[in-house]
């Protein structure tokens, strides 16, 4: 019987692929034997398997063999390439799908270096297989054995091309014909739905490996394009333990794109460098990171050579990789007395005239008052109360003065920046003492309310839309005490945002996150932390969901609360105010 198949297959070869098809056949078949015995010695490996099962370390077995991967898939190809000229025409069009099949398997077994197939055996995996082997045998009759030639052993039409199988997997091939297939359980389809997000992830973290290896190569243009895609990944992604093993050769990358690139490359290592940060906040490496990166990102951002572009981004990054990861109060004072000498440009010239300044540096100014805002929230108020103050200058800070003549500047960008200082100042400075700069913030509110009501028709219809909203807040909180409130909804949760401090912090993590913010608070360890949501919500399955009815009560206990708290402290403030 087997001569007879041989001589089939021989047939078939010499049918559609001429004369020599068959035995280039063979050799192929011959190699990828070859290739596979190369590949894994079964005998070795049982060994050791035992060695290091009992004390959990199969994954180290396991790492070897898969670090030798793309010799296996590269056998797989050259073994598809020699036999595809024994097969029809319609079965050579599947020789990328064995391909693909080979690589998705191998991809699945050594996910994240072999740690799945570890716990797979760890788990009395392959055990189950063989108590399940009549069952699995049984499963592939009722599929795949439809597609198969039924003979007898004896048969005549042994002897013919047409008793070998048809090797195609096509939509008709690949649908479950079974009809026990079409009654399964809730259960096996959420098994399949978990199988698919795992190869997701895995092909995610392939394109993410890519990326990462891409920022090493030597165009500035490619380096900038693979630094841009992982800034895109960061944000909306939440995957610290990835990020975590890989830490150094990111800040290495990082370090370099900002040392030796331009503008551009500069700008995207720049935002890297704080989303690197942003998921490495459940480490202690966040904090060294971010201190390696320091002195790097300072020497750009005073760098009066470098684009604005580039100065502008590394102000972000050292007020938030400070934000997130910095408790050193010096640190902290360092970034700021940098900062504030960057916009000190936008400042009145010494006979009162308004600075004039391109709009390109305006950006970067804008961005150097809302970096040192940003840092200006984590400060205490004691320090704000004693540091800025109206009759008081010094090394540390710039005087409330000087920040009022902000407001007068031509740019839109300066204007609304450092309006929302001024109303961060003041909840600090108050919430220290209730008379915090009374008497000085007679003068400041004049100067709001021009702002707030401004029709100047030199200025562009929306600037000046946007202009009297944002500082009708402001006024509304230094005149009337009136707090601004934010509430964000994300997933089962609701965020809300009382006060300029917390405004100022969730707009600046906006502006790195974008889309991804709702992600990141919702996952990510050091945002919950910052903004005092707690522990990581579980979903609530159907039965334990809330009634629209329980929703309302809670809602207005919530309100009821807030209202009571809020009322004490305007009355409290009120009588502090009072002649």
């Amino acid at each position: 019987m087997f001569e007879e198949t041989t001589s089939v297959i021989k047939q078939k070869c010499e049918k559609y692929g001429g004369e020599g098809a068959y035995e280039n056949a063979v050799n192929a078949t011959i190699k990828l034997e070859q290739c596979l015995t190369s590949f894994v010695n079964f005998t070795q490996l049982e060994i050791e398997m035992e060695k290091y099962k009992p004390t959990g370390d199969l994954d180290i077995v396991f790492k070897n063999y898969c670090q030798k991967t793309p010799i296996l898939k590269q056998c797989v190809r050259n073994f598809t390439t020699g036999l595809e000229p024994c097969l029809e025409a319609k079965e050579r069009e599947n020789k990328e799908i064995i391909q693909n099949i080979t690589n998705s398997l191998l991809n699945f077994v050594c996910y994240k270096e072999g740690d799945r197939i570890a716990l797979f055996i760890s788990a009395n995996g392959p055990e189950c297989l063989r108590s399940k082997q009549q069952e699995t045998l049984q499963c592939i009759n009722s599929t795949l054995g439809n597609y198969m030639p039924q003979l007898e052993p004896n048969s005549e039409s042994l002897k013919t091309i047409d008793s070998l199988p048809f090797l195609v997997l096509g939509n008709k091939e690949c649908t479950v014909s079974s009809s026990q297939s079409d009654n399964r359980s809730m259960l096996d389809d959420v098994n399949d739905n978990e199988v698919d997000e795992l190869t997701q992830q895995e092909a995610f973290e392939e394109k993410l490996k890519e990326a990462i290896d891409g920022l090493t190569q030597k165009s500035a243009k490619g380096r900038t394009i693979c630094f841009n895609g992982m800034e895109k990944i960061f944000a909306i992604k939440y995957i610290p333990d990835f990020v975590e093993d890989r830490k150094m050769t990111i800040t290495d990358s990082v370090e370099r794109g900002l040392k030796k690139g331009r503008s551009e490359e500069q700008s995207t290592a720049a935002r890297l460098s704080t989303l690197l940060c942003v998921q490495l906040g459940a480490f202690e490496s966040a904090e060294i990171v971010c201190r390696d990166l320091k002195s790097t990102l300072t020497f750009i951002a005073s760098d009066t050579t470098a684009s604005t572009q580039a100065r502008s981004e590394c102000c972000w990054a050292l007020s938030m990789n400070q934000f997130l990861s910095g408790n050193d109060a010096t640190a902290t004072i360092e970034i700021m007395q940098l900062l504030s000498s960057i916009f000190s440009g936008s400042y009145l010239k010494g006979n009162g005239a308004i600075a004039t300044i391109s709009s390109e540096v305006a950006a970067l100014h804008a961005a150097a008052i809302s970096s040192w805002t940003l840092l200006l929230t984590v400060m205490a108020p004691a320090d704000i109360y004693n540091l800025l103050a109206s009759d008081r200058t010094n090394s540390y800070m710039p005087s409330l003065n000087r920040l009022r003549e902000l407001l007068k500047s031509p740019h839109l960008d300066i204007r609304l920046s450092a309006g929302e200082t001024l109303a961060i100042i003041f909840e600090l400075g108050r919430d220290f003492s209730d008379d915090y700069e009374q008497d000085w913030s007679l003068d400041l509110i004049e100067i709001l309310k021009d702002l707030a009501t401004d029709s100047n028709k030199y200025r562009a219809k929306k600037d000046r839309k946007q202009q009297r909203a944002n500082f009708r807040d402001i006024l509304r909180y230094i005149e009337e005490d009136i707090v601004p409130e934010m509430h964000v909804k994300f997933g089962q949760e609701i965020l809300y945002l009382e006060g300029w401090c917390a405004r100022t912090q969730y707009n600046a993590c906006c502006r790195l996150l974008g889309p991804g913010i709702n992600i990141h608070l919702a996952e990510n360890h050091l945002l919950r932390e910052i903004f005092h949501l707690g522990n990581k919500v579980l979903p609530i399955s159907l039965n334990q969901k809330t009634t629209k009815l329980e929703r309302t009560l809670m809602n207005a206990a919530a309100f009821k609360a807030r209202t009571i708290q809020r009322n004490k402290n305007r009355d409290k403030r009120s009588a502090a105010l009072a002649p």
